[in-house]
């Protein structure tokens, strides 16, 4: 694993375009795409204010920036410099705004849900949706599997329904238990200790930065584990209760999901099994998790100078060799699966993996 130099952004926003070539980065009101490959500034716009969202078109050639408490939306071209585009919501205000799938319409929502917009980018035309009709509140998180051959649908009673796409009706029930029996279940506990112990007076021997350091995790076998629980208060509004998060491995055989109140474990139940697999519990509640795009290969983070890796063989956590101020908040894979982006508070990073690795080289 090799790590880039940090970069700076504003508002997490960065992303990789969708063809996987590029990588795109707000700070304050630029907006700056480098190439993947050696991270080279190959287009630097300036938007008329502060950017407050971004997003790539589908066929990566364009972004749009979203300026919100302007209700203005710029849009950009990599292949046309010349070429600009300027959306003023005007008086009716920006809540949010995306491009179509046919990369050359962009849909702007105004603020409290009262229209939708189309603004089409060939023709200039305008066509309005007045009162779009609101999902009620009743479901904490729906996902689709790769294959749509599942649908996955988390709760607020803390448990996950399966249904499949023929009857509609669950085919399994996943609940969150407050403890798991480690018999039958791999459970890997991290261990916040250093992974050398060096002798008095004596530093600890340096970790390049080109190879994972020693893993923190801990296999727990043979007892039942209690799984960190977290009673929300009644009194405050929106409590965290439920499943929040809910993520397909590319492949379709995993499903890792949170409970919200339980934000140090991440489960891992076996979509061919219907069953519990793995569970992971981390010694600071989890920020982000992200399967690899391409492989059986999950990133988390927890707000620290680490970065998670799980995969079938196993589990690893690998320090960020930059700036002790580095910590992981969220992370995106780059769409082949050949590095993943590093975001901090004011800052970024990439982290490429050896491709010549085989599966079992990847621990």
């Amino acid at each position: 694993m090799n790590f880039s130099e940090l970069f700076k952004q504003s508002r997490h926003l960065c992303k990789f375009s969708p063809n996987g070539q590029f990588v795109a980065n707000a700070v304050q009101y630029k907006l700056v795409v480098r190439d993947c490959r050696n991270l080279q500034i190959i287009n630097l716009f300036t938007c008329l204010d502060v950017i407050e969202s971004m997003q790539w078109s589908p066929d990566s050639q364009l972004i749009l920036c979203g300026m919100h408490k302007r209700s203005l939306i710029q849009v950009w071209s990599l292949n046309q410099s010349e070429w600009t585009c300027k959306i003023d919501e005007g008086s009716s205000g920006l809540q949010s705004v995306v491009f179509s799938p046919d990369s050359r319409h962009i849909l702007s929502t105004a603020e409290f849900n009262l229209r939708v917009t189309v603004w089409s980018l060939i023709n200039k035309s305008v066509s309005y949706l007045k009162f779009p009709k609101n999902i009620p509140k009743g479901i904490k998180s729906v996902t689709w599997s790769p294959s749509s051959q599942f649908l996955s649908i988390g709760s607020y009673d803390q448990m996950v329904r399966i249904l499949n796409n023929m009857t509609w009706k669950p085919v399994a029930r996943f609940l969150h238990s407050t403890s798991v029996d480690s018999e039958k279940v791999i459970v890997y506990k991290e261990i916040e200790k250093r992974p050398f112990v060096s002798k008095p007076l004596q530093p600890a021997p340096a970790v390049s930065s080109k190879f994972a350091v020693p893993s923190q995790y801990e296999v727990v076998q043979g007892q039942k584990i209690s799984i960190p629980n977290i009673t929300p208060d009644p009194e405050k509004p929106d409590p965290k209760l439920g499943t929040g998060t809910m993520l397909f491995s590319a492949d379709g055989k995993y499903l890792a999901t949170i409970n919200d109140n339980m934000p140090k474990v991440i489960w891992i139940w076996s979509v061919q099994k219907l069953s519990l697999s793995v569970v992971l519990t981390q010694a600071s509640p989890v920020k982000v998790i992200a399967w690899d795009p391409k492989t059986t290969r999950l990133a988390l983070c927890t707000g620290n100078n680490k970065i998670y890796i799980w995969t079938p063989v196993g589990c690893m956590s690998v320090d960020v060799p930059c700036e002790a101020a580095f910590q992981v908040l969220c992370m995106e894979w780059q769409p082949q699966g050949d590095c993943i982006m590093l975001i901090g508070k004011d800052h970024m990073c990439i982290c490429y993996f050896d491709q010549s690795m085989d599966e079992s080289d990847k621990l």
